[in-house]
């Protein structure tokens, strides 16, 4: 007899069937690519094999899939190609740097637009509704360049149209959204004023925000630290935190403790409390992950029932690809779901006490929890940030004791000193609890610094990595096939070290927008930066070239000056050292008059436009480009990469 759909979902709770539905969905739309659909065939085969014999598995995943499908379709940016006119959009997110802003602005006319707002004024915020104009950057200007697969991969999860360049002249605050979204949002910034305006020092207020409310107010050099020593998690609103507010406002309704229906209330209570906190919180792929998984605890335990952490994790999944599929290519997803993933797949299995010698396995799970986690983030760590800090273990152990403290202390503190309450001790006990935090991780980031695994993995790397975790997983849970999986193993890791062996080949990249160009020449041991105007830090992202070359930082070289040895390779029209031999014109918005006679006297290899060169003289050096037989890139349309000559090297 068929078993009833109920039956099949809640008693067998087919969480991996509906998962593994979800992902092949999404990615079957989402890449344009064979590989996806390869990818979306091997994953929907693997899961209908492993439920064959459930007759109702295949009409439920073809069911989900669907729904995925349609539902990434729908969602899918149309990529910009022209822009005309002034631009209306209210502002949903906002970073800013310290040169610069990016906001991400909703349009009705193009769809989402990433905003980079070239100075830290005018004044913008969420809800803004903005007027503006500038130039535009498609989406698909570093398609094929090597180092650019994070940044590729972000601009899919924000399912942005094009990125559009503005000078402060040109946007115009002009009104405010006041929907229910842009209101949460408000109410956040209003609680983080009220932490700021609170007696606790101004660095501690600012990180107690940032953590609990993600307003990004944390000092960058703190920030900086935090990301070394491998402790960034703590500085962004994640399960971490809403697992904090949880056990706090557990805490709280701990009177309620009862059995019956007062038992029911405590946890709806928690359960509404915990979802408005992620409404506030900005509702990331975290915080929505963590407040699922303690939904389904709640439910599990009002109904008596006993809840299992792996197919929790997996609704969670599906519930964060259900609000928008486009999430699984953020790193926040991508690392929030990995890290729980490994903890619940390893933590145990590296602790090497029983769990009934309850005191020793949890001392020893403050070590193994953060080791099962690295490992498990380890490929996403170096693909999304080329570093993975070794030393994190030791200083996650310490920071994670020390944080949900300051956390809780603080937030009492600021409590009771709004409330007018004495609170002149707590407020003290958490500037010191600040302190040791601080100096725990300002004391270990050079050493973490000295110590962290930097490289630029490539995908066959990756793959190699993520099946060594794979054999592992396998090993520690399953004993037989023990000396295949070890023989395995080692043939991967053969195989890893020898692609590690190889020298990265020399390569020029040149990128830039409306502010200027950048040209980058990298080789083995040293990565030079030539910079158009006077700007002294360069537009491009250099810590892929970091890392894929083994330097620590680069050299910048500003005012359009080539040095002689890469004079043979590229040169600034506006250098002067240009000659018949060299290979890549660059122009710029300062040579372009001059432009078209040089390129028919001397008919470069390649010339590359820059996207702050004028319409007009774009058209002319592209006419004269077809006219001479010279290949041209366009800096609007299309970054420039390619190896350096052999005789470069």
């Amino acid at each position: 007899m068929t078993p009833p759909l109920s039956r099949l979902i809640v008693n067998r709770t087919p969480a991996l069937l509906l998962a593994g539905a979800a992902l092949a969905g999404t990615l079957f739309i989402a890449l344009d690519s064979m590989a996806a659909s390869a990818a979306a065939i091997i994953i929907s085969s693997a899961i209908l094999f492993l439920f064959r014999k459930e007759p109702l598995a295949f009409p439920l995943y073809a069911v989900v899939f669907t729904a995925f499908a349609v539902w990434t379709a729908a969602l899918k940016p149309t990529p910009v190609t022209e822009i005309a006119g002034e631009i209306h959009g209210t502002i949903e997110e906002i970073t800013v740097s310290p040169h610069s802003r990016r906001a991400y602005v909703n349009t009705t006319r193009y769809g989402r637009i990433a905003l980079i707002v070239t100075d830290i004024i005018p004044e913008i915020s969420e809800g803004d509704i903005v007027s503006f104009h500038g130039s535009l950057t498609t989406l698909q200007k570093h398609v094929g360049v090597p180092f650019h697969t994070s940044e590729y991969l972000n601009s899919m999860a924000a399912r942005i149209s094009g990125t559009v360049v503005v000078y402060p002249d040109d946007i115009e605050v002009i009104g405010h959204n006041n929907s229910l979204n842009y209101r949460f949002m408000q109410h956040r910034r209003d609680l983080a004023d009220i932490i700021h305006s609170s007696p606790l020092s101004s660095e501690a207020a600012g990180v107690l925000s940032t953590a609990v409310f993600a307003t990004d107010d944390v000092n960058p050099d703190t920030r900086d630290n935090f990301r070394v020593t491998g402790l960034s998690h703590l500085l962004c609103v994640s399960g971490f935190h809403v697992g904090v507010v949880a056990a706090l406002v557990m805490l709280i309704l701990s009177p309620m403790r009862l059995t019956g229906r007062r038992m029911t209330l405590r946890y709806a209570l928690a359960v509404v409390l915990i979802w408005i906190y992620a409404l506030i919180a900005g509702m990331s792929a975290s915080v929505i992950r963590a407040a699922v998984m303690l939904t389904l605890f709640a439910v599990a335990k009002i109904t008596q029932r006993r809840a299992c952490p792996q197919n929790t994790l997996l609704l969670a999944f599906c519930a964060v690809l259900a609000i928008n599929p486009w999430q699984l290519f953020s790193a926040g997803f991508q690392l929030s779901f990995a890290a729980v993933a490994g903890i619940l797949l390893l933590a145990r299995k590296l602790n090497p006490f029983a769990e009934r010698n309850r005191l020793w396995f949890k001392t020893a799970s403050v070590f193994t929890v953060p080791v099962a986690a690295l490992l498990a983030t380890a490929p996403l760590m170096l693909l999304w940030f080329q570093r993975l800090p070794l030393l994190s273990v030791p200083v996650n152990a310490v920071g994670t004791l020390i944080f949900p403290l300051f956390i809780t202390v603080s937030g009492a503190g600021v409590v009771l000193w709004y409330a007018g309450l004495p609170s002149a001790a707590v407020i003290h006990l958490g500037d010191r609890l600040f302190d040791v935090l601080k100096n725990v991780v300002d004391g270990s980031s050079g050493i973490s610094e000295r110590y962290s695994l930097i490289m630029m993995p490539s995908i066959a790397e990756l793959a190699i990595i993520t099946l060594i975790l794979a054999l592992l997983v396998y090993a520690l849970h399953i004993n037989r096939h023990r000396k295949a999986v070890i023989a395995t193993g080692l043939c991967l890791m053969g195989v890893f070290a020898g692609c590690r062996m190889q020298a990265p080949e020399p390569s020029l990249y040149i990128d830039g927008d409306s502010r200027g160009t950048d040209i980058v020449v990298a080789r083995p041991g040293a990565v030079k930066v030539f910079t158009s105007g006077r700007r002294t830090h360069p537009l491009s992202n250099t810590a892929p070239f970091l890392a894929a070359y083994g330097c620590d930082s680069a050299v910048i070289y500003q005012g359009e000056k080539i040095t002689d040895r890469d004079s043979t390779q590229v040169a600034f029209l506006a250098d002067g050292n240009h000659h018949s031999e060299t290979g890549v014109l660059v122009v710029t918005r300062h040579s372009a008059k001059r432009a078209p006679g040089v390129i028919a006297s001397l008919r470069p290899k390649h010339v590359v436009i820059g996207a702050d060169v004028g319409k007009d003289s774009r058209l002319r050096i592209e006419r004269t480009c077809r006219r001479s037989s010279v290949p041209f890139t366009d800096l609007r349309k299309k970054a420039f990469f390619e190896k350096l000559d052999s005789a470069e090297k």
